[in-house]
């Protein structure tokens, strides 16, 4: 199953949605799923600049500027085809939700 995952931010601080959303894709993946996450990159300060992230296997990973989101969900939502899309973020999701409806 291809799965389409929204979040606010990526990658995952120490909590929060972002590890919610880490978490629940390693374990998507174990289970054989493709898990696509469209995200806002997070602005770095010097105690985040240190956090070293590798994206997990059998993920991909792409970034929106939010003054482009609609157009950047739009082609992200119909280069990826997914079969379920999860969001975690109300002002993405409901974008999406208008996208994927046509």
């Amino acid at each position: 199953m291809k799965i389409l995952q929204f979040t606010n931010f990526y990658p995952p601080p120490f909590a929060g949605t972002e590890r919610y959303v880490t978490d629940l894709t390693a374990n998507l993946v174990k289970r054989g799923h493709k898990v696509h996450i469209v995200y806002i990159p997070i602005i770095y300060t010097k105690e985040r600049a240190a956090m070293k992230f590798e994206p997990l296997e059998g993920t991909t990973l792409a970034f929106i500027p939010d003054r482009l989101s609609f157009f950047k969900l739009y082609w992200e939502i119909k280069k990826f085809n997914p079969d379920v899309i999860h969001t975690h973020y109300l002002k993405t999701g409901l974008r999406a939700a208008i996208i994927a409806a046509y």
